[in-house]
């Protein structure tokens, strides 16, 4: 996600198709931390 996020500020003001391209891909990879975070909760031993 970090790369994202620098590839972002690479572009913002700049590419508005890669800039909107990062913003999507920084959301889409937060979604997948959380689920792998949830997934990691449910299955973690008592």
């Amino acid at each position: 996600m970090e790369l994202y996020r620098g590839l972002l500020s690479l572009v913002k003001d700049k590419s508005v198709v890669l800039e909107e391209y990062a913003t999507r891909m920084v959301a889409a990879e937060a979604v997948h931390i959380r689920e792998m975070e949830l997934m990691l909760m449910k299955h973690a031993p008592d």
